[in-house]
This record gives C-alpha cells, structure tokens and sequence, in this order.
C-alpha cells in the first residue's frame, strides 16, 4: 500500500510494517526549529499494533549531533529496516526537491 505519507513493507518475519515519513521542508524548517525532531522524523511502526520500531532523528538546523538510525524493536529484521529506510529517504528526498523546483528554488 501507498500513499504520499507512508510506505508500507512485509518483511521476513511475516509481519506488516508502515513508513511514516516526515513532513517538513527544508524552507518551514528554518521558521520552526524548536520542535523539528518532532516533526521531521520519519518513524517506522508495526501495522498490527503501531508499535514505534524504528525512527530516524535528523540532524537539527541548530544542532551539532549527527543524524541516526534508531532501531528500537524487531531487530531481527534490521537489514530490512535499514534498506527500507534508505528507500524512504531517497522518496523522501525527490519529494523535497520537487517541491523546492515547483516553489522556483534551484
């Protein structure tokens, strides 16, 4: 299943599990910078209990800390969350550039 938000994924272990992405652009960043890690981050849960597995903190505008993968649950399946979180983020990523091109940015 797909929508603009989300990406969903069956991974080996036989359970459903949901991409959330976020939602934020580079240029609504720059006004809202107090609460971006909570807005930007793009999550992965379970879809039969949306359980938080997994989530990605970017790194802030102000912050000094790296961006990171944090893999909270299911970690038998981490090769999986690791190559679909990199699927999102180049989705996520195309997403943010056109939308910089549509706006007139370069």
């Amino acid at each position: 299943m797909r929508n603009d938000r989300h990406r969903e994924f069956r991974a080996s272990n036989g359970k459903e599990y949901k991409w959330k992405l976020g939602f934020l652009t580079p240029e609504v960043l720059a006004i809202i910078t107090y609460f971006q890690h909570l807005l930007t981050s793009s999550q992965l849960v379970r879809c039969e209990d949306s359980k938080l597995i997994a989530r990605f903190h970017r790194k802030g505008i102000l912050s000094k800390k790296p961006s990171f993968l944090q893999i909270i649950e299911d970690e038998e399946i981490r090769e999986e969350i690791l190559l679909t979180f990199i699927w999102i983020e180049d989705v996520r990523k195309e997403r943010e550039r056109r939308n910089r091109h549509s706006a007139g940015g370069s």
